[in-house]
């Protein structure tokens, strides 16, 4: 008879430790939810790192890089951010063309090589353009902008694509 209420005071401390466990356990993993649901906000939110709705027009504005009337296969994206606003840009160009939209940009200074901003490759991919990272040539300049009470510094690069056309990939970041 002794052996039962062994038992029984085995089961209510094992019954006890998982209560306990649980309920340490539960808000935990409701902290670590919340911080990764808070890591990549919805779009449209407006929170920082959210993608914008935004049309070609308005990161146009952002990007100070017009988009060309002859330009196909156009995408255009604009992330809100804490600090500062990415705007990028993706389209092709017939390649006579190229040298005109080159020469309309206020950048000083081409350079043959990778992009100088390389940390909005994602945005570009993220905008469905070809990666370009990917790329064996490009040419690329920069030019910094200052339109009232920010200052945009702009990175676009250019590479010769099998069809004659030119891949243009344009990226600004926007600070306050």
């Amino acid at each position: 008879m002794k052996g039962q209420p062994d038992r029984q005071l085995t089961r209510r401390r094992r019954l006890v430790i998982a209560l306990l466990t649980g309920a340490v356990l539960l808000p935990v993993a409701l902290l670590y939810w919340a911080y990764e649901a808070d890591r990549k906000p919805a779009d449209d939110s407006g929170r920082p790192g959210s993608w914008m709705s935004a049309t070609a027009e308005q990161v146009a504005d952002l990007t100070r890089v017009p988009v060309p009337a002859l330009a196909v296969d156009v995408r255009w994206g604009h992330q809100n951010g804490f600090q500062y606003d990415l705007g990028v840009q993706s389209f092709r160009l017939p390649g006579e063309q190229t040298g005109t939209f080159r020469d309309g940009l206020a950048v000083a200074e081409w350079h043959a090589g990778k992009p100088l901003d390389p940390g909005t490759d994602d945005g570009l991919v993220h905008i469905g353009a070809p990666d370009p990272r990917t790329e064996p040539s490009m040419t690329c300049g920069l030019f910094e902008s200052r339109p009232p009470g920010h200052v945009t510094s702009t990175s676009v690069c250019l590479a010769p694509r099998p069809d004659g056309t030119s891949q243009i990939w344009v990226s600004a970041v926007r600070t306050p």
